[in-house]
């Protein structure tokens, strides 16, 4: 009915190639007809006889695709931040067929994800790539440690129990929080080396299973002309 009324002009402006003007096109369709890029639309469906999307339809598009993207980030394990949201949304628009315009405000973007409920999240663990494909061959060789220490526990009455657990110091700045689903336990993110995220400097306490801590603490600098100060230690 749009296009019918577009091309059907009355006797003074019929003309060759001659449509009814935008205002005209606003006044009668004042639901669809807002811009000239609606108008646009009309002259894709003339030459090509589909109904182009309309813009709730791109919006609903992108945002499903979006999410998706969105998605396939978590599942590699990579930090999202609503500047990354934007990014993604705006090269999804740019390169796809959603045939909508628009500067992907801070206001869509809180809608977006208040829709699939995602929030700023605390990480709670840094992890590679290698840890992440090697998860399983690591829980099966901790499952064998675990039985021979028990087996040497049980053969050795009265045996002295001791735990020796490395420490780092965080020197480089990263960012804790990400974009992540509401209420998710596990927050974790691939990182190219989880070493760069600790100061050279390991500290590795000796406690024992009665709770005593041995008073010599083994401390390791990674600088070779590292030096611990004279004062204040």
């Amino acid at each position: 009915k749009m296009f019918a009324f577009y091309r059907d002009v009355d006797h003074k402006d019929k003309r060759k190639g001659k449509a009814r003007s935008l205002p005209k096109m606003k006044n009668r369709f004042r639901a669809h007809i807002k811009d000239a890029n609606d108008l646009n639309d009309l002259r894709i469906f003339e030459k090509t006889g589909i109904v182009p999307k309309n813009k709730v339809d791109g919006f609903n598009l992108l945002a499903a695709d979006l999410k998706k993207k969105f998605d396939e980030k978590i599942e590699k394990g990579v930090p999202i931040h609503d500047r990354d949201i934007r990014a993604m949304a705006k090269s999804l628009n740019r390169l796809g067929d959603y045939r909508i315009s628009f500067k992907v405000s801070r206001s869509w973007i809180t809608r977006w994800k208040r829709h699939h409920n995602l929030v700023s999240r605390k990480v709670t663990k840094y992890v590679t790539k290698k840890s992440v494909k090697d998860l399983e061959k690591t829980k099966q060789l901790v499952k064998e440690l675990i039985d021979k220490f028990l087996a040497i526990v049980a053969a050795n009455p009265g045996i002295v129990v001791a735990n020796c657990d490395q420490t780092g110091v965080q020197m480089e700045m990263h960012s804790s929080r990400t974009i992540f689903p509401k209420g998710s336990k596990k927050v974790e993110v691939i990182v190219k080396s989880k070493s760069a995220l600790t100061h050279s400097l390991t500290l590795l306490p000796t406690i024992y299973s009665d709770g005593r801590q041995h008073p010599v603490a083994y401390v390791h600098l990674g600088e070779p002309s590292g030096k611990l100060p004279q004062k204040g230690c």
